[in-house]
């Protein structure tokens, strides 16, 4: 199935190459990227869900043609995540092999991930449309492409010399058509509405960023404005990488089914080093929390989103460990509860081709939750990373504890120890 699918896509590539036409009369340039990946995990968690072990295959195959110096388009596949192949299985039902064993039939989901049309007016305007990859600015905290954010969108950019821009509508989320009336009370669209500017200053990049996503309020037959404002900084001092943000929400009731608005702010601080062959790197956050879980609320707990915004593995999630431990994962707005969290990380090369890596992170809430506990815990993450040599294959192992105390998610009131034994291989190109 797998072969199958990927040579599909390349044969459908071809053709689109040798079909298509630019406006100067020449087949567009056709170029591939993709990611080919498989997670395998063992996640034991003691006195909570119990252990847990899972190999999961997925496939992110790119397909780009450039036209011209303006016109160009990209479309990304997602195939997977896929656990079995046994038997070219297509349905999504439950059988049995020829044993009599039980078996799990899943078919191979195959979704379009990323299509995108750009033309170039010039370097200070630039369209992007279709199924756009959007990240924020402000460590991913907010929303994140690397984590699916990809809305129906319509975007311009680009660099007047001054000044960096982005503006941008796009759909998160559309119930339908024709039953989008007030006497319905269907009206679920969600749409979202983006300006950020950025500037050189010389000692350090500065930006403003403004967002409104409108939710559906069935109740009052209209739609209520939840909107974000942020200031950030990012620079380069003595070596030293650095960003320092803050940002303001103000969400209404409805989207997360409290009994009043809610409001807050997030502030978020970095600042990256080497000493030598040594990395080094240290992250401080504090989000506002409020009883009724009416403090800052980030714009990915509306949509459902996440982002890889910390350096540890299961209260937060690293690349190796984004599939099937999401249920300990925390956003930075912990549900309007707020969350204060300290997390640092040192990586080096350890011999040709392998390197290694080690987070550690504390977290607490600023908000006691129902049952007035505030400790979310510790979490240690390690790693080691060969890299393939003349290619872009990598292969990642390594090892996550998480010390949790009764404020963690899916918690339950206990204190409990989960522990992750993780590889990952992959190549990206």
């Amino acid at each position: 199935m797998q072969k199958k699918g990927t040579l599909f896509l390349g044969m459908a590539a071809l053709l689109l190459a040798g079909t298509g036409v630019s406006a100067a009369g020449t087949a567009p340039e056709v170029s591939f990227g993709g990611q080919y990946r498989i997670n395998s995990y063992t996640l034991m968690d003691k006195d909570g869900a119990g252990n847990i072990a899972a190999s999961r295959l997925r496939i992110r195959q790119n397909i780009d043609l450039k036209f011209s110096e303006e016109f160009s388009t990209h479309i990304q596949f997602n195939i997977g995540h896929i656990t079995e192949g046994i038997g070219n299985h297509t349905s999504n039902t439950s059988g049995s092999d020829n044993l009599g064993n039980a078996v799990n039939t899943r078919g191979v989901t195959v979704g379009l991930r990323h299509a995108v049309l750009k033309y170039k007016f010039s370097d200070a305007a630039i369209l992007v449309a279709g199924l756009v990859p959007v990240s924020d600015k402000f460590g991913d905290t907010l929303f994140s492409s690397d984590w699916d954010f990809n809305p129906l969108a319509y975007a311009l950019l680009g660099n007047t010399g001054a000044i960096d821009y982005r503006v941008a509508w796009f759909k998160v989320a559309e119930n339908g058509e024709v039953d989008e009336t007030p006497a319905a009370k269907t009206m679920n669209d969600i749409d979202g509405y983006l300006l950020d500017l950025g500037g050189d200053l010389g000692v350090a990049k500065v930006g403003v960023m403004g967002l409104l996503i409108q939710t559906p309020n069935a109740a009052a037959d209209g739609y209520e404005g939840n909107s974000w404002v942020g200031i950030r900084g990012d620079g380069s001092t003595s070596g030293l990488g650095w960003h320092l943000s803050l940002v303001n929400s103000n969400v209404k009731k409805t989207p997360i089914g409290t009994t009043d608005d809610a409001s807050g702010i997030q502030l978020l601080a970095k600042v990256d080093g080497k000493a030598g062959s040594l990395g080094w790197g240290v992250l401080a956050l504090n989000s506002s929390g409020d009883k009724g879980n009416k403090g800052f609320i980030s714009p990915q707990t509306l949509y459902g989103g996440q982002g890889y915004w910390g350096k540890t593995g299961i209260l937060n999630i690293q690349g190796p460990t984004d599939t099937g431990m999401d249920a300990n994962m925390l956003r930075t707005d912990n549900s309007g509860l707020g969350l204060m969290t300290i997390q640092a990380n040192v990586s080096s090369p350890l011999m040709v081709n392998l390197g290694g890596y080690l987070g550690a992170g504390w977290y607490q809430a600023n908000q006691e939750d129902g049952a007035g506990n505030k400790d979310i815990g510790t979490d240690i993450y390690a790693e080691v990373k060969y890299s393939f040599p003349n290619s872009p294959l990598a292969l990642q192992a390594g090892v996550d504890i998480a010390s949790l105390g009764k404020a963690a998610p899916n918690s339950g009131g206990k204190t409990r120890t989960a522990t992750a034994v993780f590889t990952r291989l992959q190549a990206e190109f």
